[in-house]
């Protein structure tokens, strides 16, 4: 179907009886007459559907650049899941988001449910992206997926206690 406002459409159209969607599609769809099935966040299923990616090239040419990166990003997380007031209106500026019920159970799904404090990838999450990739292209479920991660400058930035150290202030 392609991605969430496909499947909606294809949803409301009666062209499709099921789909997963994701905030804030799925309060959408809610609105429309539509019933949840499952919430994948509140079973514990790992998906693992948004990284910081880059070439192992630019990780080895450019080593403290990604340390910098991986600090601004674990600093913006923090602020999205610490600071309401400013996340909700930021989700509305970009997300272009004007429903308030939408925004916030935009912001629950991912501030409080499905982002932890440290991102870290979850290999079962990959394991389960590459598997669905491989229902399209086989060789993807050869991929381990260890081995298209490196947490070594995650885990300097956690053990330094940079990230403890956020949400202690």
């Amino acid at each position: 179907m392609g991605g969430s406002q496909e499947i909606l459409a294809g949803l409301s159209s009666g062209g499709i009886d099921g789909g997963v969607l994701s905030s804030p599609l799925n309060l959408r769809a809610l609105k429309l007459g539509f019933q949840m099935l499952v919430d994948l966040s509140a079973i514990g299923v790992d998906y693992q559907g948004a990284g910081v990616v880059t070439t192992r090239s630019y990780v080895r040419e450019h080593p403290d650049i990604v340390r910098r990166y991986l600090k601004a990003y674990v600093e913006g997380l923090h602020r999205f899941k610490t600071d309401r007031d400013f996340s909700l209106k930021v989700l509305a500026k970009y997300s272009r988001i004007g429903e308030r019920d939408m925004l916030e159970e935009t912001y629950n799904h991912y501030a409080v449910k499905v982002m932890p404090r440290a991102p870290y990838p979850t290999m079962k999450g990959i394991r389960l992206v590459l598997d669905e990739i491989g229902a399209r292209s086989p060789k993807a479920r050869e991929i381990a997926p260890d081995s298209l991660v490196d947490l070594s400058y995650l885990k300097e930035i956690d053990s330094s206690g940079f990230i403890k150290a956020l949400y202690e202030r």
